[in-house]
């Protein structure tokens, strides 16, 4: 999950635009939603471990968010049925 570009000029080294990394889950009974707002160089990691824990059931993933600096800004959205 990558995406920028660069401003082709002279002496600008910066990136021309980015992403902001947005995650969905979806169920018959509820669905969660998850936004990370950071400036910063971010990588997301998402992993469907072999043993997943009992309390979020049988089916699940593992999403790790990592900032090289600036603030902590997420929005979280839920619903159920």
């Amino acid at each position: 999950m990558f995406a920028t570009d660069h401003l082709h000029a002279p002496n600008e080294v910066g990136p021309l635009y980015g992403s902001v990394p947005y995650i969905m889950g979806l169920s018959d009974k509820a669905a969660t939603s998850f936004l990370w707002v950071n400036s910063a160089k971010t990588t997301v990691d998402i992993d469907r471990p072999e043993e997943v824990p009992a309390d979020i059931g049988k089916k699940g993933a593992q999403v790790t968010f990592a900032s090289e600096a600036n603030v902590i800004e997420f929005f979280m959205f839920t619903s159920s049925a």
